[in-house]
């Protein structure tokens, strides 16, 4: 409901403004962009199949201090496209003068639902940079529901704005959640943004950008060419006035009269913040009696006053100023950037209200760096000791210069920040991928349930899904104590059975422990066979149970099954890693469980997922927990991913803790469960990459094989996150990942849609999954290999020696009886 209000709202308002663009003409470019419909060449660029980083820019002033940062990323970048956008006509006609023809330039969209999701399908960025305090709600909700990182660069929150954004913290802090990096001006700066909802831990303070982009030295030549443009005679001095507002141009034309009496031969030039205020301005002028001359219509006069009436000049000018006066400073405007005139060495004045520039004011006037006034009317006795003590002056100058030359280096420290976020694994960049309905589906259940999927909808479908929870619980609750109580009977097999599973639906890594288990038991000198359900798998004929050696697959009577996508991935993924173990794949696992005793000789069997599986009596249950997703969102299917209750594990047998590596300290989550289930071992285990398998060689590479590679990441797992944090962790960089729902059915189409994505991302190898190799091998080849696909082979180990021994005795105790 809340969405919905802020849309009427922005609509509303752009229905008032909408007369004001009429009738200045800016219908055909301005608005049209706004509305996110693109002129054809730029429709056409942005179809352009390349990796793309998004930056944004309010207005001339923001965009000017992300130059440098813009030219640092094109060379830290070639081959990406940068999409620059910005809101007013001054900042896209100084953009138009530094972007290079590889990228593209256009009006930022409305904040309108609807509008933003059409840009950012157009776009399609891998990373939003936003400037300063461009704080879009919607524009900050598409990107977070698209897992785009979004990056603010030179971020400040203005002492006139601060209270704003308290007021409205509830409604931001949601959004600034997600917040990737805030990159901020200052300490000050930094502790708003974590107290509007920035995770602290993402807060930098790289300082002012504005510091590197301000030229600090300018050529006597170009100097005197300039003073003899203006018509500057050697006597005569110069007072600039910088980007002036309503009101301004008034007690500034005041004190320049009364310092004339003291310095006969000064000058004065005002430049407007904004030029379209230039009629206003040189009315203001005139009404205090004083010529004026336009900057572009200029001709050497000694009285008049000049207006500066283009963009893009100021900056220079400042270099043949005697004095600076800063504008936005005298007005509640919270004054404008004195950061140019002060790199120039120039003494600068201004007036009381610098709220925009607090700590850049606090830094000057701590280094007795420039001058600040209480109000309009000690401004002329100021200037007027300024120009008549030419010394004093110039040493002032000096010391400003100084504080910005210490200042220098947020450019560097800011890109830092951005490459840091292209690199972090838990924010990979994720293009959506086509999937056909039922998968979209599948994945948006699937979102529901994490508490991912937001807006209205979602809130209303949770509510049924809520109500089937609680039926479930029940069910399972009556399940569990029907079988306890012995109303149900689990069927008893003549071997051994140890149960591998979890609370949660998916990513947690049983199917390596399922691995490593087999092995121990045949180094035990067991006949081990597993037992699974072939979840994923689509086998219609009603053939089970399905046996699974290698990649041989044959039926109850021994008939062999052609290769096929509607097997089960892991069954075959645990067939092939171990050739000499075999995989029974049945609904009813007691069925497989007498088969493969009375046919296969097993005596010790390994119940794939099976912590839920009552039918089947087990002697030892091993429960794997996701040290980064305890419990999940602590709510049951289908509302949630628990299957059962928490308290379930007081069943388990061994509880093994993953991914710890993934936590800062998995200690108080060890304790935690030590504690509360005393009758388990608790195990700490984590995924190590051992080996890049290159299918086409079948030559296992080492995993510094794609060190400081661009590489793509392909991933239908339960936990991509996980597997790209793997990635990352190899010193891989990750360009791209592509995450697909889990046990997806690649076709030939998907393959080549991920060919031309690749191209598209500038990457040459894909990274993929052994699970996800199954379903992929088949259409991969069909498409082709036009670039290289490696499968990175994980292995589950635990984290100590101690870890693993007692968990192995617990296991041989029950493999020896």
């Amino acid at each position: 409901m809340m969405w919905l209000l802020y849309d009427l709202l922005m609509m509303a308002l752009a229905l008032i403004t909408l007369p004001r663009y009429a009738l200045q003409r800016r219908l055909n470019r301005q608005l049209l962009m706004r509305l996110g419909w693109y002129p054809e060449a730029v429709a056409s660029r942005l179809a352009e199949m390349r990796p793309t980083l998004w930056l944004h820019a309010v207005s001339l002033g923001e965009v000017s201090a992300v130059r440098a940062l813009y030219q640092r990323l094109k060379a830290q970048y070639p081959t990406w496209r940068i999409v620059f956008s910005t809101i007013t006509p001054t900042g896209y006609a100084l953009t138009e003068r530094i972007i290079t023809q590889d990228d593209v330039l256009i009006y930022c969209p409305l904040d309108l639902s609807w509008i933003v999701q059409r840009a950012f399908a157009r776009i399609q960025p891998s990373l939003l940079i936003l400037t300063e305090t461009e704080l879009w709600p919607n524009l900050l909700r598409c990107a977070e529901e698209q897992q785009i990182p979004v990056v603010i660069v030179n971020g400040r929150l203005s002492d006139r704005g601060w209270p704003m954004y308290q007021r409205l913290r509830r409604a931001f802090a949601p959004r600034l959640r997600g917040i990737a990096r805030c990159c901020a001006q200052s300490a000050r700066d930094a502790e708003r943004f974590a107290a509007l909802g920035v995770p602290a831990d993402r807060v930098r303070v790289p300082g002012n950008l504005k510091y590197d982009v301000a030229a600090t030295t300018m050529s006597a030549q170009a100097i005197e060419a300039l003073r003899s443009k203006l018509g500057l005679t050697p006597s005569e001095r110069l007072l600039i006035a910088g980007s002036t507002h309503p009101g301004e141009e008034t007690l500034i034309a005041e004190a320049y009269r009364r310092v004339r009496e003291a310095v006969p031969h000064l000058r004065l030039l005002v430049a407007p913040r904004h030029i379209e205020r230039c009629d206003d301005a040189e009315r203001a002028l005139r009404e205090q009696r004083l010529s004026v001359v336009r900057y572009t219509h200029y001709a050497p006069l000694s009285s008049a006053v000049m207006l500066l009436d283009v963009m893009g000049e100021l900056a220079n000018l400042y270099a043949v100023a005697d004095v600076v006066v800063m504008g936005g400073s005298f007005v509640r405007k919270g004054g404008q950037n004195p950061i140019e005139p002060a790199a120039l060495a120039k003494p600068v004045v201004v007036g009381p209200h610098m709220e925009n520039f607090r700590a850049i004011t606090q830094e000057l006037l701590d280094a007795q760096a420039i001058i600040q006034v209480p109000d309009e009317r000690p401004l002329a006795e100021r200037l007027g000791q300024l120009l008549q003590a030419p010394e004093a002056s110039a040493a002032m100058g000096r010391r400003a210069a100084e504080v910005v030359a210490r200042q220098r280096g947020a450019t560097d420290r800011t890109l830092a920040a951005i490459v840091e976020v292209l690199r972090e694994p838990s924010l990979p960049m994720l293009p959506e991928v086509p999937l056909p309905p039922e998968a979209h589906l599948r994945r948006y259940a699937v979102r529901l349930m994490q508490d991912e999927a937001t807006g209205l909808a979602a809130r209303l479908m949770r509510v049924p899904l809520r109500v089937a929870s609680w039926g479930y619980r029940w069910a399972t609750q009556g399940v569990t104590v029907a079988y306890r109580r012995g109303w149900l009977s689990s069927a008893r097999v003549d071997a051994p059975v140890i149960s591998v599973g979890n609370l949660t639906v998916g990513g947690t890594g049983k199917t390596s422990l399922v691995a490593v288990l087999a092995r121990r038991c045949r180094e035990a000198g067991r006949s081990v066979a597993i037992l699974s359900r072939g979840y994923g798998g689509t086998q219609g004929d009603g053939a089970y149970p399905l046996l699974y050696r290698g990649d041989q697959i044959t039926t109850l009577e021994g008939r062999h099954l052609a290769m096929r996508n509607g097997l089960a991935d892991e069954p075959l993924l645990l067939a092939r890693a171990l050739q000499d173990v075999p995989v029974l794949v049945d609904p009813r696992r007691s069925r497989s469980a007498h088969w493969a005793i009375e046919r296969l000789g097993a005596d010790c069997l390994i119940l794939d997922d099976g912590f839920q599986h009552w039918r089947l009596r087990r002697d030892l249950d091993i429960v794997l927990v996701d040290a980064t997703r305890l419990f999940g969102n602590q709510r049951l299917l289908p509302r949630g991913i628990l299957r059962e209750q928490p308290s379930a594990l007081r069943r388990a047998h061994i509880i093994v803790l993953t991914k710890t590596d993934r936590v800062a300290d998995a200690r108080p989550i060890r304790e935690t469960l030590q504690r509360f289930f005393p009758q388990a071992i608790v195990a700490e285990a984590v995924h190590r990459a051992v080996g890049l398998l290159d299918p086409a060689t079948q030559r296992v590479q080492p995993v510094s094989h794609l060190h400081g590679r661009r590489v793509g990441a392909v991933s239908a797992v339960g936990d991509p996150a996980a597997f790209e944090a793997t990635l990352q962790g190899l010193k891989t960089a990750v360009a791209v990942s592509w995450r697909y729902p889990d046990h997806f059915r690649f076709g030939r189409d998907d393959v080549a849609w991920l060919l031309r994505q690749a191209a598209r991302y500038d990457v040459a190898q894909i990274v993929t999954t052994a699970k996800d190799w199954v379903r992929l091998a088949s259409p991969v080849k069909e498409a082709g290999r036009r670039l290289a696909w490696f499968i990175l082979q994980v292995e589950l180990q635990f984290v100590t020696k101690e870890d693993e021994q007692r968990v192995v005795d617990r296991c041989c105790a029950v493999w020896s009886r």
